[in-house]
């Protein structure tokens, strides 16, 4: 590479570090260590809720050919300055410095206090014990690993800030409806026999208990209406598990209720399922999900019609 145009690129790279990072740099001439956070995929989940609630992150980093270990671990919280919103953004108690040469991997997590992880590997490994279906609370999980502190600059090439992608553990199960049969009221939606009391660990979720859980519903379907409805609020976060034909969906309404077995299928983590239902005057057809939604913004924002 000639010589001038990499001084010259690690000069504008400098400044830009300089204004992402917005504060100015520490001691030893260090950038701190900072962060942003995309837009999560909406559930039950929003980017306002973690501004409100907070969330953990996990450092661990190597140095010296990993000779040289190190760690931390930070609540991070959203600081808003109503008067100067150039200096809102993700603060942490106890600022931290890029150590340059060292190669970082981050880990974080919403809500705070949900997992328990072993930040002593660049792995750092999670582990969430007892998470109960009942509660329907959502868990995020972001990470960025294998950033490289540059030498020359004391910061990643990537910058100071690092971006944080959260993706959801649990799957979202979705169910639509339309009528043709004016004037039916959807009641309820229930799953029956879905894994209830789950651990996360080793990457995969395991369950010994079951449980029958309900949303109230009380959706009006007119026959007018070609298009399917969502008639499960937003739908249901559940536990990643293999349906095997022990599970049933249960439709109540006015006009009679609906008992149907799954069928066999694997609900994956961070997946949308929309399972969408036609109610006839004795029957009612329902249609297992034959496209499978990453769980994203796009998708996420309205009830999708699967056939």
């Amino acid at each position: 590479m000639n010589r001038t145009f990499r001084i010259i690129s690690l000069v504008a790279l400098v400044l830009a570090l300089g204004v992402s990072c917005n504060k100015d740099r520490g001691p030893g001439y260090k950038y701190p260590i900072l962060f942003s956070c995309l837009e999560p995929t909406r559930a039950e989940t929003t980017i306002d809720d973690i501004k409100a609630n907070d969330f953990e992150v996990y450092a661990y980093f190597e140095a010296n050919a990993g000779a040289s270990r190190g760690q931390f671990e930070k609540d991070v919280y959203y600081y808003n300055d109503d008067e100067d919103p150039t200096k809102s953004g993700w603060r942490y108690d106890g600022v931290e410095y890029w150590l340059p040469g060292a190669t970082y991997y981050f880990k974080a997590f919403y809500p705070k206090g949900v997992v328990s992880v072993e930040n002593t590997t660049r792995a750092q490994s999670f582990t969430i014990v007892d998470y109960d279906v009942q509660k329907q609370s959502d868990i995020l999980v972001a990470e960025n690993g294998g950033l490289l502190v540059d030498t020359a600059i004391g910061a990643p090439a990537s910058g100071s800030e690092v971006a944080l992608s959260f993706q959801h553990l649990l799957s979202c199960v979705v169910v639509a409806a339309k009528t043709k049969i004016n004037g039916v009221r959807v009641e309820s939606i229930s799953f029956k026999n879905i894994a209830q009391t789950a651990t996360f660990e080793n990457g995969l979720w395991s369950s010994e208990q079951t449980t029958d859980l309900t949303k109230e519903s009380n959706e009006i379907l007119n026959s007018s209406s070609a298009q399917y409805k969502d008639v499960s609020d937003g739908g249901f976060l559940l536990v990643p598990q293999v349906i095997n034909g022990n599970q049933k969906l249960v439709i109540k309404t006015s006009n009679k209720d609906y008992d149907i077995v799954i069928p066999a299928i694997t609900w994956e983590g961070n997946k949308r399922y929309t399972y969408t239902l036609t109610i006839e005057q004795d029957n009612i057809l329902f249609s297992e999900p034959t496209i499978v939604e990453v769980w994203d913004e796009t998708n996420a924002t309205g009830s999708v019609i699967i056939k």
